[in-house]
């Protein structure tokens, strides 16, 4: 990646709009270009976050296991958005987070040192608050997620989901969606064949088409009222 590119990556940024511009020149001096031909275990469960990274492409998901093989995973993180956060946030190492961190198969990153965003903030501190309002936005997100996966079903608990992860997306409202549908049955904790069933209603319905490895929602508004707790 070019200096240049990952300068305009930056920049683009909500969160970094107000930095002045000596400020994410140190951010993109630091900045590395990564790429995974496979899916790749990005962090450990239990390690310390060092990095912050921005998805250009491909997908992050956080993945908690069960010494017994039983797996649940988060909405998968889609591009467009860093991860995360709460990493850049000095976390005590007794206390880290439990979740394995996954990086899909062509993924593309730009990767920050969570100690270089602390030193920019340091200089202007600024940059805390705007960094709050982001996770705020996440943490909102989260919290809606977690009580609509308990109070729906059926065919409605899957359209508010794909609502979620498109409002995760970029926070640009993008219409495409990349993830597999294996991967989405286990976020929402059921069938590969139930989810294939749901999806199929809501594309008969003209809320959504399903793709390879994708979903493009075609009503935003329409599938919103329909899910409608």
């Amino acid at each position: 990646m070019k200096k240049g590119d990952a300068l305009e990556i930056i920049k683009s940024t909500h969160t970094f709009r107000n930095l002045p511009e000596d400020l994410i020149e140190i951010l993109v001096r630091s900045a590395k270009n990564e790429h995974y031909d496979q899916e790749c275990l990005l962090r450990r469960s239990s390690a310390p976050w060092d990095n912050l990274y921005f998805v250009i492409s491909g997908f992050i998901q956080a993945r908690q296991r069960t010494v017994t093989g039983l797996e649940t995973s988060a909405i998968p993180v889609q591009k467009g958005v860093w991860v995360s956060w709460s990493a850049v946030f000095p976390i005590p190492f007794t206390n880290p987070l439990s979740a394995e961190i996954w990086v899909s198969k062509n993924a593309h990153l730009l990767t920050v040192p969570c100690e270089q965003i602390r030193h920019v903030a340091r200089e202007w501190p600024q940059l805390y608050i705007q960094i709050i309002e982001e996770i705020n936005y996440l943490f909102y997100l989260t919290h809606e997620f977690a009580w609509s996966n308990n109070l729906l079903s059926g065919i409605k608990k899957v359209g508010r989901a794909l609502l979620h992860q498109n409002a995760v997306s970029a926070f640009k409202d993008s219409a495409t969606i990349m993830v597999t549908q294996e991967r989405l049955a286990q976020t929402l904790n059921i069938s590969r064949q139930t989810l294939s069933l749901h999806l199929q209603e809501l594309q008969q319905k003209k809320f959504l088409t399903v793709g390879y490895g994708r979903i493009e929602i075609l009503d935003i508004e329409g599938l919103r009222k329909y899910t409608n707790i």
